[in-house]
Parts: C-alpha cells; sequence; structure tokens
C-alpha cells in the first residue's frame, strides 16, 4: 500500500476516535476531497476495521452513513497492523 493511503488511513482513525462521522464530516476535518474520503472510508469498511452502523438525513434530506470504528478499534492498540 502507498505510504499516503496508510497515512490518510491513519488519520481518519484518529478522526473517528471521536465518535462516528459522515464522509463529508471526515473530508472537511482531515482536508481531504469527498472522493478521496469516500475511497479511504470504503477500503476501511472492506478491511472490517469501520462500519456503517447506522445512517442520518444531509442537509437535502438524503440518507448519508455514519462511519465508526468497530468496537475491536476503539481500545489502546488500535491502528497497528492495519496497513
Amino acid at each position: 500500500m502507498k505510504p499516503l493511503t496508510s497515512t490518510d488511513n491513519a488519520r481518519i482513525l484518529h478522526c473517528l476516535h471521536g465518535g462516528p462521522k459522515t464522509c463529508k464530516e471526515v473530508a472537511d476535518a482531515l482536508g481531504l476531497s469527498y472522493p478521496r474520503a469516500t475511497q479511504l472510508l470504503e477500503a476501511l469498511a472492506r478491511k472490517r476495521v469501520i462500519h456503517s452502523p447506522r445512517c442520518t438525513l444531509s442537509a437535502k434530506g438524503r440518507t448519508v452513513n455514519l462511519w465508526a470504528l468497530r468496537a475491536a478499534e476503539s481500545g489502546p492498540a488500535s491502528g497497528r497492523g492495519l496497513f
């Protein structure tokens, strides 16, 4: 995996430690483009590092995923060996 991807993945995990967030919230918090954030979140979900336990409504009334760390990833050793 590319070093930039590993860095971005680690930043996303750190961001999600504060609680569930939408893709837009993650993108805005980390200064990533929306497509890049979507790509990274989906890759982390495929690896079962994060999940979308529920949805919320966007300002336009559309359903959007809330992304969160899986329970095992919220401990002190989270983020190690995932990339």
